[in-house]
This record gives C-alpha cells, sequence and structure tokens, in this order.
C-alpha cells in the first residue's frame, strides 16, 4: 500500500494551476474543446482533445490484479487547411509546437509502464494475503481520470477527478485543475493573472470564507464543526489546490478530507467573472478575455 501511496502523491503534484468536478461542480465543456486561433501572423490553431489510456492486468487464474482508465488532454497544432503541423518552418510555427509540447509533456507521466507494473506486483502480493487468510478479494487495484474541457482563444482550462480504490468501504478521489495560457505557452496560477498578487490572495480568501461560513450556516451548524476546526488556514492556502475556469468564472475545488470530512464531499467555491474583473492586470484580463470596466 505504500508503493500506491506514493504513487497517487505523485500524480497530485501534477495540478498545475491547482486540481475538481464532483456534485456541487458544472462541468465545463466536454471531451473536445473547440479550435481557436493562436496569436501570430500566421493561421495556425491549438486544438485540444482527450485521448483515453487504459490497460489491466489479471492473475494467472482471471483474477483482477490492477487496471487503469485515463482520460488524458492531448493538445496539437493545426494548419490554415486543418491539417496537423508536424514540422516547424518558421519561427511562428516553431513556437506553436513548443507550447503543445509543454502542454502534453504534463500528462504523459501519467501512463507511466514502470509505476503500472509497480502497483501490479503489489495487488498480487496482497491477494496472496487475502487468500491466506481466507479473505474475499475487493477486486485489485483500480485508477481512474476523467477530465472536462474549456478552450477560448487565449486559454486551455481543465478539471479532473481522480479515483483511486485498493479496498477499503469507498474510493479515493481527488480534484485537480490545469490552466494553461495558450498566449505564453505555458501553465500559470490564477495569481499570476492579477495586478497585484498579494491582494488577489487576500481578496479570495476573504471570499472563500464568507462561502465557506455560509454554507456551514444553512447545515445549522458551526463552520469548525462543518470544516475541519483549521479551515480558515485551509482556504488560505487556496491556490495549492484545485482551481480551473469555465464560462461562468473561476471554481476552487477541494477534495473530500482536504477541507471536511468525505462525507461531507467535495467543497467547491465559484467566482465569477464580473467578481474578477476588478482584481486582474490588463494581461489577466486579456487571457480570460474581459474588458476594463
Amino acid at each position: 500500500m505504500k508503493k500506491l501511496a506514493a504513487l497517487v502523491s505523485a500524480f497530485l503534484i501534477l495540478a498545475a494551476c491547482s486540481a475538481v468536478p464532483a456534485e456541487q461542480l458544472m462541468p465545463a465543456q466536454s471531451a473536445a474543446s473547440d479550435v481557436h486561433n493562436a496569436p501570430g501572423p500566421e493561421a495556425l490553431d491549438y486544438q485540444v482533445e482527450t485521448r483515453l489510456w487504459e490497460d489491466s492486468v489479471r492473475a494467472e487464474d482471471g483474477t483482477m490484479l490492477a487496471w487503469y482508465q485515463f482520460h488524458l488532454p492531448e493538445m496539437s497544432v493545426l494548419q490554415a487547411d486543418g491539417t496537423p503541423l508536424e514540422t516547424a518552418e518558421t519561427p511562428a510555427e516553431q513556437e506553436a509546437l513548443e507550447a503543445a509540447k509543454t502542454f502534453n509533456t504534463r500528462f504523459s507521466s501519467w501512463i507511466s509502464q514502470e509505476e503500472f507494473e509497480s502497483m501490479t506486483q503489489e495487488a498480487a502480493g496482497e491477494l496472496e494475503l487475502f487468500r491466506e487468510n481466507e479473505m474475499e478479494w475487493y477486486g485489485g487495484y483500480g485508477q481512474e481520470l476523467e477530465v472536462s474541457l474549456y478552450q477560448t482563444e487565449h486559454l486551455v482550462s481543465i478539471q479532473g477527478t481522480y479515483y483511486s480504490y485498493a479496498g477499503g468501504p469507498h474510493p479515493n478521489r481527488w480534484h485537480m485543475g490545469w490552466c494553461f495560457d495558450l498566449d505564453t505557452g505555458t501553465f500559470f496560477g490564477p495569481e499570476s493573472l492579477a495586478a497585484d498578487s498579494a491582494d488577489f490572495q487576500q481578496a479570495v480568501l476573504g471570499e472563500l470564507i464568507r462561502q465557506a461560513d455560509e454554507r456551514a450556516v444553512e447545515y445549522e451548524v458551526e463552520p469548525q464543526s462543518f470544516y475541519w476546526e483549521d479551515y480558515r488556514d485551509i482556504l488560505a492556502n487556496w491556490s495549492s489546490y484545485a482551481v480551473f475556469f469555465d464560462e461562468r468564472g473561476m471554481v476552487i475545488a477541494f477534495s473530500p478530507y482536504e477541507l471536511a470530512s468525505y462525507a461531507a464531499g467535495t467543497q467547491s467555491f465559484r467566482f465569477s467573472y464580473d467578481w474578477l474583473l476588478p482584481h486582474l492586470s490588463e494581461h489577466g484580463r486579456q487571457v480570460l478575455e474581459l474588458e476594463s470596466e
């Protein structure tokens, strides 16, 4: 189980804009997103779609040991005629291909065969222990990643839900978010869109606390009872958790156990674009395609 925990930790580190959806989250744009023009004089487009990667391993008698099913985003660069750009002939084409490479590299480690083999070996050892103790096998180690995409001319934002099961009463669930600036070809954190990062962090924190306290009141309990006692300290590190954008604004999501008990489920908080606008820099307004007040 230690190896599985290490594997899960490695996956969680992949969250860039920080990580997402569940019962309280409105799904963003689905699987394949629209194509949008890349900046520059040449007609190049970025297209982001999801690709399914899956594998499974069974014991000699057919018992399932381990499996995974990952829906991973994949970016390609399209030319004016809609055909994929394979080789760069101009600086603009080279820049576009580098951006796509940076994007795709972020998700390639999810399909590490070495990690999967290690997980399978651990599952095989655990299966032997179950049989020795005449215990019912729970079905093996399972992992799944579901994602939704939201794309504009300047932005690709991804919300993902990662499930992991290795026995126990329920699977573990983590929410993830990645934000990618198509103009710079880099992943970014939401604070980088602000005119003043420190002020923005504090403003978001204040609104998080307001929404969290209001939610606790709706359940007729004190916030320290509905959430963990140090919930305000956890909220203060909001940018380290799941952050993503969709057509309605910015969402910050905390996975079960991160802010409250598993029974409380995902805790998500929404910030409209109207709320965000006064805090944004010129670059931030461009990325989110918002006009100045």
